[in-house]
């Protein structure tokens, strides 16, 4: 029995795309790690088990040329700066260059997979837009009322100031 075309975005795909836009930053031991980074190291050993195996393609000379990029970079970090402080940004390196790569390599397959993902990046931006027009109405409205509140606070000091001397 042949295998049905999947219809829409994978779900790690979805998850990855809707975390691009989260502007957190969750700490974690030494790291600081963003939405989007967890998502990575989340899907980073799933992703490489598929690669390796060959579920996502044979392997090409860009994903060899992508992982030596990452050892070399990782290497440089640590003869450079020391094998200590080499070790967080190397490994974010890692994650986040290998991790995005494989996580495209493993679920944008066809052209399909790829207008499905424009299409979801598209409705996230048109599902954003509206919160990015409120960015700019509310600090027109906060610093006018922050104006007000510091005009008023600026008056006060200047009255006491002149009432102590």
């Amino acid at each position: 029995m042949p295998a049905q075309p999947q219809h829409g975005l994978p779900l790690p795909a979805k998850l990855f795309l809707i975390r691009l836009v989260l502007p957190w930053i969750i700490p974690l031991g030494c790291l600081n790690l963003s939405v989007y980074g967890i998502v990575l190291l989340v899907a980073l050993v799933p992703c490489s088990v598929r690669w390796v195996r060959g579920k996502a393609g044979r392997i090409r000379l860009p994903d060899t040329g992508l992982l030596l990029f990452n050892c070399w970079a990782a290497v440089s970090l640590e003869v450079v700066h020391g094998i200590g402080p080499a070790i967080q940004p190397g490994g974010m390196l890692f994650i986040e260059r290998m991790g995005s790569f494989l996580m495209a390599r493993c679920f944008i397959r066809t052209p399909d997979d790829f207008r499905n993902m424009v299409m979801f990046v598209a409705k996230l931006l048109i599902y954003l837009l509206p919160l990015e027009a409120n960015r700019d109405l509310f600090p027109a409205i906060w610093s006018a009322n922050l104006a007000n509140n510091t005009a008023a606070r600026d008056a006060k000091d200047c009255h006491v100031e002149a009432s102590t001397t």
